[in-house]
């Protein structure tokens, strides 16, 4: 079967679409910088078969292919709901971005269970990343491999998802962030900068020292917030029931 995002057909086999909770569309195409040359990353959640998951001959691992301009990531439905629990804020971006192919009432009841189940987890996800990019900044390697422009857009991405969290919203696309944000920040000068492959210094310098004041406004915010720790949430109990509930009704979901 084709499945179609924008101008793309992607070629899926339909037992493997079949299989999944769902198929969505990641990386640059969901976060809104991507460009010409922008692979397509693509993230499969998958439901395992009763009968291969309670057998020991089985063993189930998170798997990456690169099929040309498409950049696969297979997730099990038990690891993918492990880094959800975490507060894995990758996980979090994937249940909310573009579906290309879906059962769509347990996407929605899932999504519904994690807003509901939202902890300190997730925020330290996001300034766990933040400073590992800003350490990038400062390295010349990863400055080659990725540009200034392109860690200072993941930068404020996942910073302002932080900001949004502790509010209790959940956005995955910077561009959108931008507008709930009105424009407060450098994002739409650098994100011009990073499609147009040009490069300025001040721009960056400026960037670095807003998003270094914007990480400190997150950890401030984080201390004052009611959010539980990881450790005091419900959130395993909860997904838990969601995952046995699916599998003792055979794989079939109906509402509540």
């Amino acid at each position: 079967m084709l499945l179609k995002f924008r101008d793309y057909e992607i070629p899926v086999e339909s037992k493997c679409a079949e299989g999944t909770l769902f198929i969505a569309i990641s990386g640059s195409h969901a976060f809104g910088w991507d460009n010409k040359n922008s692979d397509l990353d693509i993230i499969f959640v998958e439901f395992i078969p009763m009968e291969q998951l309670v057998s020991p001959f089985y063993r189930h691992t998170t798997r990456q292919r690169q099929c040309g301009i498409y950049d696969k990531h297979m997730y099990p439905i038990q690891d993918y709901l492990r880094l959800l629990a975490k507060g894995n804020g990758n996980a979090l971006d994937n249940l909310f971005e573009p579906k290309i192919y879906q059962k769509e009432n347990l996407v929605k009841s899932l999504q519904a269970v994690v807003k509901e189940e939202l902890h300190i987890g997730f925020i330290d996800h996001c300034l766990g990343y933040a400073l590992s990019i800003r350490k990038d900044l400062f390295n010349q390697s990863r400055l080659a491999k990725y540009g200034a422009a392109k860690l200072l857009l993941t930068r404020y991405r996942v910073l302002l998802q932080g900001m949004l969290i502790l509010d209790g919203k959940i956005e995955y696309n910077l561009v959108n962030m931008d507008k709930l944000f009105k424009g407060k920040y450098l994002i739409s000068d650098i994100l011009s900068l990073y499609l147009n492959n040009i490069s300025d210094n001040s721009i960056f310098d400026k960037g670095i020292q807003e998003t270094d004041t914007l990480q400190i406004e997150l950890v401030d915010k984080k201390s004052k917030c009611k959010l539980p720790h990881y450790n005091q949430s419900t959130i395993k109990i909860a997904l838990n029931r969601w995952i046995v509930k699916y599998y003792l009704k055979g794989g079939k979901y109906e509402r509540s």
